[in-house]
């Protein structure tokens, strides 16, 4: 476990908007977990409904939980982890915040996912050399996370190059 001080902006957003230029100090700390993550994910058919079985994918990792923690609360809580698959490797890292959620991968897969109830957020989605546009809408994201782990269970809709989806993600994680 590691801590450093850093100076952050009170009011910041996680896009780096700023509110306010009143400056305060937070420890940095950086710990290492471990990630289970559950996705189920279905087709759609053009009447938005399920067709055939869902892709289900349970995963267990090695990772790092970061957070900040001021005036007595944590925030800027983020995961990093790897994945290693047939392609090749992907360096991932999921932020979660007050309502919102992001999933960053880069490697042999690329891709940004934002999660805000309710809110479709439009990106690419790329498996190089392809690209395809993304669109995920979050339909219900439930956060319930601390500086000890805990759980995040995100219900989406999202559209790849076409292709209709819903699926459900969720992540649990607990000190190594």
């Amino acid at each position: 476990m590691s801590a450093a001080a850093v100076l952050q902006l009170q009011n910041k957003t996680p896009w780096g908007g700023l509110e306010s230029a009143v400056a305060r100090i937070v420890m940095k700390t950086v710990r290492e977990c471990k990630i289970k993550m559950l996705s189920v994910i279905s087709e759609l058919d053009s009447a938005g409904l399920p067709v055939g079985e869902p892709e289900r994918n349970e995963t267990e990792l090695d990772g790092f939980f970061h957070y900040a923690e001021g005036d007595g609360e944590v925030s800027e809580m983020r995961l990093t982890y790897r994945e290693v698959g047939e392609g090749g490797s992907v360096d991932t890292e999921f932020e979660v915040g007050d309502g919102y959620a992001a999933l960053t991968r880069k490697g042999a897969i690329c891709s940004r996912m934002e999660f805000r109830e309710g809110a479709t957020c439009r990106s690419l989605y790329s498996i190089p050399p392809y690209s395809f546009d993304m669109a995920v809408t979050a339909k219900r994201l439930r956060i319930a996370m601390s500086k000890d782990g805990g759980r995040v269970d995100i219900l989406y809709k999202m559209s790849i190059g076409g292709a209709d989806k819903s699926a459900r993600m969720k992540i649990s994680v607990e000190p190594a």
